[in-house]
């Protein structure tokens, strides 16, 4: 998940949000399932932001979207 984030680059993220892409990945990478956890969904919901400025998206149609570690920790994320 974080791989298909990275690969995604700058598109879908508002400038003020493309700072999430400068955060040391080679430590999140070795770090806890937790803090791979919120950079994950930070960079998710910065991208839903954009489109939701932009009026691609209706956030009535909002979804939770489970996220599971392989160190065991599970996340919901809206």
């Amino acid at each position: 998940m974080i791989a298909e984030q990275q690969e995604r680059g700058e598109d879908g993220l508002l400038e003020e949000d493309r700072w999430l892409l400068e955060v040391n990945l080679d430590d999140l990478e070795t770090t806890s399932g937790e803090t791979q956890a919120y950079w994950l969904l930070a960079i998710k919901a910065a991208r839903r932001v954009y489109l939701l400025r932009l009026g691609l998206l209706d956030d009535s149609n909002s979804h939770s979207e489970d996220i599971t570690f392989e160190d065991g920790l599970s996340i919901v994320s809206h």
